[in-house]
């Protein structure tokens, strides 16, 4: 990449909240990921892109123009990112929560099927919580370096009242953290916390309303299920447990124990053979932009896919 480009990605962000907010720049990184990171032609590879499932269908249709058009893949399928993170549970009637860079979003799913009404979003996610961290750090008087991210990965947690840790700064110095470990994930359940945050519901009030979005008869055995690196957080899962406990619900939370749930998902999903949901080249020429890329509903590639997916994981950790 060159300095020109760098600069060019520097100056703004090219999502807001998971959306596309500038095309130009998003056209750009997507040029450099293919041609100088990936380093593979287009025109011998289908394309599966993970999505946020309230995507406009007016994006979803300039993505796929500009895939087929300009790159030429031989094919693409736009999946909802929530739905890519469900292949990798058990329970396929569950409210999916990702928690993304800059929002999280709940969204049922039933059968192998998203519910595309019963999207609920909170406009917070990983990198608010970084800032948030940063925040209580400066309160210290301490200048340190862009670790935020590192810092809470390693050593926060939502709930727990764990001992005090120091973190060895690139510089040699070191911080003493203690109760910031604990306070920067309650942004989730408390944006209210953060003064730049006005945003009153929290992660399990959309939880909440996800759920009670669905119809009644299924939503005793509604799972929910919690993908992102963020979610990896310690105490997270029983936080929101005893959140939902609260307003009266039993729903069992489980939380994915790897950071990458939507790409692994989206990786057994593409890798299957006997996948076909694909908007292709030909189809495109032949009908134009009008023809979407599908949704996948096919509930024959679960076991293929759950399968495909503990093999890996098990061959990973031998």
């Amino acid at each position: 990449m060159t300095r020109s480009m760098e600069q060019k990605f520097i100056k703004k962000r090219v999502l807001k909240h998971g959306l596309i907010d500038d095309w130009e720049r998003m056209e750009l990184i997507w040029q450099h990921t293919m041609y100088n990171e990936i380093r593979t032609p287009p025109t011998n590879h289908t394309l599966l892109m993970a999505i946020r499932p309230d995507t406009l269908e007016k994006d979803r249709t300039r993505i796929t123009e500009i895939m087929l058009e300009e790159h030429e893949f031989l094919g693409v399928n736009l999946s909802p990112s929530n739905f890519l993170g469900l292949l990798l549970h058990t329970n396929y009637n569950s409210v999916v929560v990702d928690i993304g860079y800059e929002h999280t979003q709940a969204m049922y799913a039933n059968n192998f099927e998203p519910n595309f009404s019963t999207i609920q979003t909170l406009n917070i996610g990983g990198h608010d919580i970084d800032h948030y961290l940063k925040s209580l750090l400066y309160s210290t008087n301490l200048h340190i370096f862009d670790l935020y991210t590192h810092m809470k990965e390693q050593y926060c947690s939502v709930g727990n009242s764990s001992k005090s840790k120091d973190f060895e700064l690139p510089d040699g110095n070191i911080l003493h953290m203690t109760d910031e470990q604990q306070r920067c994930g309650e942004l989730l359940f408390e944006p209210s916390v953060y003064e730049q945050q006005n945003i009153k519901i929290g992660i399990q009030g959309i939880v909440y309303d996800a759920i009670a979005s669905i119809d009644s008869k299924y939503r005793r055995n509604v799972d929910v299920f919690v993908i992102g690196s963020t979610s990896l957080l310690p105490g997270l899962g029983e936080r929101l447990q005893k959140e939902l406990s609260s307003y009266g619900l039993g729903n069992k939370v489980v939380t994915h124990p790897y950071k990458y749930a939507t790409w692994e998902g989206g990786s057994c999903l593409a890798s299957l053979s006997t996948f076909d949901q694909w908007t292709t080249r030909e189809q495109y020429y032949e009908y134009g932009a009008s023809l979407l890329p599908h949704r996948v509903k096919k509930t024959e590639y679960i076991p293929t896919i759950i399968n495909n997916y503990h093999d890996v994981m098990v061959k990973g950790d031998q």
